[in-house]
């Protein structure tokens, strides 16, 4: 995983605090000899408790189903109306601007 706010990326305090997590579980190993199972048990699950943190913190890809419903109504409308100036016609301006916000609606 790497750092970023992409898809499967996660912000840099997020990679930082399971690093540090991490870190900590493994020196608490490098002493299990000196632990108790309560003491082990216990940085099992704050080690757990990081990870599923972590994987949470993964930056998910979006559900597009809202935006592909309005670019169908949106091309809809755009395939409908006429340019002029009577009742239920558009200016070529506001047409123009309708279909380029499709434009961008789809190029996302």
């Amino acid at each position: 995983v790497t750092v970023g706010d992409g898809v499967g990326q996660v912000a840099e305090v997020d990679l930082a605090a399971l690093a540090s997590a991490i870190e900590v579980a493994e020196g608490i190993y490098s002493v299990k000899e000196n632990q108790t199972q309560a003491q082990l048990d216990s940085a099992t699950n704050v080690l757990e408790n990081a990870i599923n943190a972590f994987n949470e913190a993964i930056v998910k890809a979006g559900n597009a189903t809202l935006l592909q419903g309005k670019i169908e109504e949106a091309t809809v409308r755009l395939n409908e109306v006429t340019v002029g100036s009577g009742v239920g016609q558009v200016v070529e301006v506001d047409l123009a601007a309708l279909a380029s916000a499709i434009e961008k609606a789809e190029g996302i």
